[in-house]
């Protein structure tokens, strides 16, 4: 996880560049720039904390995976403002489903982080994961992929 966070945490960056560059009027839009704000928060803690195993702030010293960690809760914050807002805006059945598709994605991102930031035993830290784990890994993210696409072809 720590391999790839400098990497996720600069992706996010530019993902919000290019949204204000593409949206420039979206500048105006508090809830927008409160939201793509938390992106580059969680962004910035997702590269430090990679790229440091300890932060020191006032008094108190931070592991890299509580900064980690709470990238990805700040992350799931921030998308699942978005993804709600866009549920409630949607007539019908239609903004229901976005909701509980928001809230199911969202839930399991916040529940990631906390789980890493805590360093319990429902995530791996070490710096080289068993093969086991990266094969469950990429079969539960293409089977969501998947999954998400399918509800999206049924709600269009």
């Amino acid at each position: 996880m720590k391999r790839i966070s400098p990497y996720l945490g600069a992706f996010m960056f530019v993902v919000v560049g290019l949204y204000f560059l593409a949206f420039p009027g979206s500048l105006a839009e508090p809830s927008i720039v409160l939201q793509m704000g938390v992106m580059v928060i969680a962004g910035a803690l997702l590269i430090v904390g990679a790229l440091r195993d300890t932060v020191g702030i006032g008094s108190r010293t931070f592991d890299w995976n509580v900064l980690i960690g709470t990238a990805f809760v700040l992350l799931g914050v921030s998308v699942g403002g978005s993804m709600i807002q866009s549920a409630f805006s949607e007539p019908g059945a239609v903004g229901w489903i976005l909701g509980i598709c928001a809230i199911g994605g969202v839930g399991s991102l916040i529940w990631f982080g906390v789980q890493t930031a805590l360093d319990t035993r429902h995530v791996e830290l070490d710096p080289e994961p068993s093969n086991a784990r990266l094969v469950g890994v990429v079969l539960f993210a293409v089977v969501s992929f998947l999954g998400g696409m399918a509800m999206w072809s049924i709600v269009l």
